[in-house]
């Protein structure tokens, strides 16, 4: 896909696309709660996620969650 320009269709390594209409990762939110953001509001602010796929919600919820612990160690 790289050679034919069709970069949105490569997918990188370790990565698992969350929100799948914008294509956006569990990297992405994991950047986002680095950036500080700590609620869904403030993710979906910084990424997107979420507002035309909005299955993905309670997913990215639990990732925030995760990400939380693991950089902040907070609950």
């Amino acid at each position: 896909f790289k050679k034919t320009g069709q970069l949105q269709r490569v997918k990188e390594e370790g990565k698992k696309i969350i929100d799948k209409v914008l294509g956006i990762s569990d990297a992405d939110i994991e950047h986002a709660v680095l950036e500080g953001a700590k609620t869904f509001e403030e993710v979906q602010q910084k990424t997107k996620v979420g507002v035309h796929d909005k299955e993905c919600i309670p997913e990215v919820k639990q990732l925030i969650h995760y990400y939380r612990r693991k950089h902040f160690g907070e609950d």
